[in-house]
């Protein structure tokens, strides 16, 4: 019998185990926001390689988020929209979860090649909650049957007992681990240009009011008459008060777009942050919220924002109990009391973080479940 040297005998035994691969894609802000601090967590454990398609479209706009990503040790592959909607890396069959923000049944009309890949290829995915209020999550779908999901790990943010979910089964609960508001800010701020900046100096205060009125299944018409009038009442009562009116994503897409552009020609003192056009233009609510004073927004991730930004902020025709702690806006003297005289945003942190948690603890949480999960395969 050949003798076999007792080193390599032992070699096996002395060898670490290879880091178990966590694979995401990041082609928009959004995902940039909610999986960074996560990738960012899980970096921090030797045994875990978390790994990154970034979109070349996305990196134009925004390069400090391959800055980010390099700094915090995160193995980065720069990737076109085929690459990244393909998974075309070496890696994906030697990935251990795929995280992602969409799931091929519960968002079946958008449907993400990607999900599908990992779905037909039967690779461990997890599904992430970005939204304060999110269809299937926290929000019934509108047949108001209960929803069904591919992913084996799905990822909350409300510290709350989901069995009130009646459009959750049992099953699907049990997959269900809340961790806390996702979205830490990691990159700068948006530096925006001296002629703006100039211009914004010009008022003795800025405030920020982001509205959801494309949501019809929560505002009727007359909801979104009566919010219109309380945002006007605002801006023709306080005139050295610049407020920068954004809807979600900052599309001015959603119904009432007429009656706040006519608003913003009439009004020195409101303009409207565009994503395309203006001084404004390609920044997201975390640019904008840097340099205003307060917000009012409908309750929307924006709220969550704004308090985690460390910004006064007020809820607008609130229809989320999570919110009811923050100052409510249903008339102009709520307004007027909410811009005279505001609650400390210290005060207004404490009470959310009941619900939404706060950093590091939320991310450190969320890569947690994800090492228990993938440990477990």
């Amino acid at each position: 019998m050949k003798n076999v040297g007792i080193d390599k005998l032992l070699k096996p035994l002395n060898e670490k185990p290879k880091p178990k691969i966590i694979l995401a894609v990041i082609s928009n802000f959004p995902q940039y926001e909610v999986l960074t601090p996560i990738l960012v967590a899980l970096q921090r454990h030797s045994n875990i390689r978390p790994t990154v398609l970034l979109s070349r479209k996305l990196l134009r706009r925004n390069h400090t988020i391959l800055t980010t990503l390099k700094n915090a040790g995160i193995d980065t592959r720069i990737k076109s929209v085929l690459g990244y909607e393909l998974l075309l890396t070496s890696i994906l069959f030697r990935t251990s979860a795929f995280l992602t923000l969409t799931d091929p049944i519960l968002h079946n009309k958008k449907k993400k090649p990607k999900d599908l890949l990992c779905r037909l290829f039967d690779i461990p995915t997890v599904l992430i909650q970005h939204g304060a209020i999110q269809f299937g999550f926290n929000w019934p779908v509108q047949s108001g049957a209960q929803v069904s999901f591919a992913a084996q790990l799905i990822l909350t943010w409300e510290n709350v007992q989901n069995y009130e979910h009646s459009w959750l089964s049992k099953e699907v609960r049990e997959r269900c681990k809340a961790f806390g508001f996702a979205k830490d800010r990691l990159c700068p701020p948006r530096a925006f240009d001296d002629e703006f900046r100039q211009f914004l100096k010009g008022f003795d205060r800025k405030v920020l009011i982001c509205t959801n009125y494309n949501e019809t299944f929560r505002f009727t018409p007359s909801d979104i008459h009566r919010g219109k009038y309380i945002i006007q009442e605002m801006v023709l009562k306080y005139p050295k008060t610049l407020f920068i009116y954004r809807t979600h994503r900052a599309r001015n897409t959603e119904d009432g777009a007429d009656f706040f552009r006519l608003l913003a020609e009439k009004n020195s003192n409101f303009i409207i942050s565009d994503r395309w056009t203006g001084p404004m233009r390609y920044s997201e609510i975390v640019d904008v919220l840097a340099e205003v004073d307060a917000c009012i927004s409908h309750a929307s991730t924006a709220v969550l924002d704004s308090v985690f930004q460390s910004v006064p902020t007020a809820v607008l025709q609130n229809q989320w109990p999570h919110f009811s702690s923050l100052a409510q806006i249903e008339d102009l003297n709520s307004a007027e009391s909410f811009l005279e005289n505001h609650e400390e945003p210290q005060a207004q942190m404490a009470k959310i973080s009941e619900i939404y948690g706060e950093f590091p603890k939320n991310s450190n949480q969320a890569a947690k479940y994800i090492i228990d999960f993938v440990g477990n395969k």
